[in-house]
């Protein structure tokens, strides 16, 4: 007479799902939140505050790196540290957008330079 083993890996044979059933039939819901749509909620609720003597509305996540910024400005090391990388990647971007601009500015003056030559060379032929 043979035991068959019992544990964690295999679990007794009538409690072990049939052929083709589901270990969860119903599914996730419909409707729920995982924990990144959650966050994503907090932080786009608006909320009304006072800079500058003016009541202005801006979402949480706004506000956060206001807070960020002044702290770093106050000379916080860790919120610097933090903002640099963010800070740089803005420039990056900023940058590859000028150069991508002017590249266009440039083909864009070739293009019209040989449209014109075209159409003279048209003119006067006719």
């Amino acid at each position: 007479m043979t035991k068959k083993f019992v544990g964690h890996p295999m679990p007794p044979i009538e409690y072990r799902f049939k052929k083709g059933q589901s270990g969860n039939p119903n599914g996730r819901p419909k409707g729920a939140k995982n924990t990144y749509k959650i966050l994503d909620d907090i932080l786009s609720k608006r909320v009304q505050l006072v800079q500058d003597g003016r009541n202005i509305k801006l979402d949480r996540r706004t506000i956060i790196l206001f807070q960020a910024v002044q702290s770093a400005m106050k000379g916080n090391n860790k919120a610097i540290q933090t903002l640099l990388p963010h800070m740089l990647a803005v420039d990056e971007r900023k940058e590859a957008i000028r150069n991508t601009h002017e590249m266009l500015t440039t083909d864009d003056a070739a293009i019209i330079e040989q449209f014109l030559k075209d159409n003279q060379y048209d003119e006067q032929s006719n």
